[in-house]
């Protein structure tokens, strides 16, 4: 479509292009002075035509930059926040994230997009959050339960040792024991040699004292007779 302010030049060209073609047609008609004149007022119509053709380039570079520059603002403003939310999400930083453009084009679907991201990034960093301070409070109560179980299990540890200990004095007690018991025995069996030795002579002086009691009843006998004798 062209611009209002080139149609109007156009138009305002034509007019001019046609004025000066019954002027020229003047011109031959009513001599050279007058041609003159024409050529004289043509030149100044160009002049003032060039002069408003400039006028309205100049107004129409301005008017072209301006809309250019609004519509440059208004895909760089987006693209801005749009790359500065993909920059806070790379790093983490959700606090920077602002996206404000909106709109049905391809750009705001990507906004769209994005601002949904961010929204959920930062429910699942704070979800993250919520779960590694609960993991730390429970490492926390880990490493208590941990240090009581140690000094339970020092006091464990030297009961066990007073126990060993004990076991000990005692296994040196039946080891002595052991051995007084051996000694003992070995007495108790030097004793039962001796008794039994013992045993063995009085049998054999039991004997002899009934032989010898024997004989003594024999020698009595013997003396009772001979006292028979003597008395007859």
């Amino acid at each position: 479509m062209i611009p209002v302010h080139w149609r109007f030049f156009f138009v305002h060209n034509i007019l001019v292009i046609r004025e000066a073609q019954t002027e020229l047609n003047h011109l031959i008609e009513n001599g050279n002075t007058k041609g003159e004149i024409l050529v004289a007022g043509l030149r100044e119509r160009q002049i003032n035509t060039v002069t408003s053709m400039a006028v309205l380039g100049i107004a129409g570079i301005i008017i072209s930059a301006g809309f250019g520059f609004c519509i440059a603002r208004g895909i760089t403003q987006p693209v801005r926040e749009l790359e500065q939310a993909a920059r806070g999400l790379s790093e983490g930083n959700f606090s920077v994230i602002r996206i404000t453009y909106r709109s049905k084009d391809e750009l705001g679907n990507l906004a769209d997009d994005m601002r949904s991201m961010a929204d959920k990034s930062a429910s699942a960093s704070k979800s993250t959050a919520a779960l590694i301070e609960s993991s730390l409070q429970t490492i926390q109560d880990g490493k208590k339960i941990a240090n009581k179980t140690a000094v339970s299990l020092t006091e464990v540890v030297r009961g066990v040792e007073g126990v060993t200990d004990s076991l000990n004095d005692i296994a040196e007690a039946s080891t002595d024991q052991s051995d007084a018991i051996l000694r003992l025995s070995e007495s108790v069996n030097i004793i039962s040699g001796v008794v039994q030795t013992n045993s063995a002579t009085a049998q054999e002086s039991a004997a002899a004292s009934e032989e010898l009691s024997s004989q003594a009843q024999f020698l009595r006998g013997l003396v009772d007779y001979f006292k028979l004798e003597e008395g007859a």
